[in-house]
């Protein structure tokens, strides 16, 4: 009797135990990552234009329209070329070289990306002829062509395999004196982790500078200058 009201008193609750259901955690909708361009790291900049006519003698009225250019030492300016013979339509840097007839790799422009842009630099270095540097007062226009590269590699080994032409065909686009080349061979240098191929037409004032740079937003561009100076600037710019 005594075992029996023992069990009676533990299971006279009886019923169903009650179950507690979780309430559902709500996860919101992840926000997707704004691509950050290259047009969106140059923004802010005021703009310069070239237009190209019919002419033949393209090389020639190229250097002269980059040369009046107004621009202050360390100002950055986005160059706009359009040409006659694209309608009046801008032109990107293949675009360009084509239309001034300089000779590059054919292979080159399939491991280029579709982003670009041409840029002016305020020269602030300046070498005379005995080497000596002083400050400019009123900015020396200077070019830097920035292109997005598809292909890292193969593009590297095209523009190194260029090098043994480049100095007789640059100067078309970047305006130095190729008799006043410092050296034969392109030399290195590095720039906050860039690496740079460079000549120097004989100081770094005027060059043929270039490199592949890796970007802050995971892309890498073929960054092409003719100083120093212009190619360090957008180098701390993607970087």
């Amino acid at each position: 009797i005594l075992i029996g009201a023992i069990v009676w008193l533990l299971t006279r609750g009886g019923g169903e135990v009650a179950t507690v259901t979780p309430t559902p955690s709500v996860t919101g909708t992840p926000t997707p990552t704004p691509i950050v361009t290259l047009q969106s790291l140059f923004t802010g900049l005021s703009n310069a234009s070239i237009n190209l006519s019919a002419t033949t003698n393209l090389s020639d009225e190229f250097k002269n329209q980059v040369n009046q250019i107004s621009v202050m030492p360390g100002e950055i300016k986005q160059l706009i070329v359009t040409s006659a013979t694209k309608g009046g339509g801008e032109l990107n840097f293949t675009d360009l070289i084509d239309r001034l007839l300089i000779a590059y790799p054919a292979e080159l422009k399939q491991t280029l990306g579709n982003e670009y842009i041409m840029l002016v630099y305020g020269q602030k270095e300046i070498f005379n002829s005995t080497g000596t540097v002083s400050q400019a007062t009123i900015g020396q226009p200077r070019l830097i062509f920035v292109t997005q590269v598809s292909d890292t590699t193969r593009s590297s080994e095209l523009i190194r395999n260029w090098e043994a032409t480049m100095t007789d065909q640059l100067y078309l686009l970047l305006g130095y004196t190729k008799n006043k080349v410092a050296s034969q061979t392109f030399l290195d240098n590095t720039y906050a982790g860039a690496a740079i191929r460079y000549k120097n037409y004989p100081y770094p004032d005027m060059t043929s500078d270039y490199s592949l740079v890796s970007a802050t937003n995971n892309r890498t561009y073929f960054v092409l200058a003719n100083s120093r100076e212009g190619v360090y600037k957008v180098i701390d710019i993607l970087r």
